[in-house]
């Protein structure tokens, strides 16, 4: 729980002071301003994030499977926990398509409501 809350509070800060002066963050006209790499930020903590679900979900497999149940109902206690494996493979899916995105080996909708800050960022910084 200690690794989890000292993780939650690295990324803010990592967040917040990427970018130099801060409010560039959300007022990108700023003249002279530039910001760390934000994709390897997101990878690392994507990646930090990936294999502490992972560890969530395998963690408690041989515990579950010393109760003293019928072993099928250990099996669908194993599987309510590896639906969280689900969730994390679209995650996964959509990080990588976000990913692409950002090396524009993806054409995406740029009226779609979810992409607009996306790509409004990608155009005042790489000039698309």
């Amino acid at each position: 729980m200690a690794f989890n809350f000292l993780f939650l509070i690295s990324t803010i800060l990592a967040e917040c002071l990427i970018c130099r002066p801060l409010s560039y963050r959300w007022d990108l006209d700023i003249m002279g301003a530039s910001c760390g790499d934000e994709q390897a930020l997101t990878m690392y903590t994507g990646g930090l994030n990936l294999l502490q679900d992972v560890i969530v979900v395998f963690m408690p497999m041989p515990i579950i499977w010393g109760l003293q149940m019928a072993p099928h109902k250990k099996l669908g206690v194993m599987c309510i926990f590896g639906i969280g494996i689900t969730g994390k493979v679209l995650t996964v899916t959509s990080a990588m398509e976000s990913i692409a995105a950002r090396l524009s080996l993806l054409s995406l909708s740029h009226g779609s409501g979810s992409w607009d800050w996306f790509s409004s960022r990608t155009e005042k910084e790489y000039g698309q």
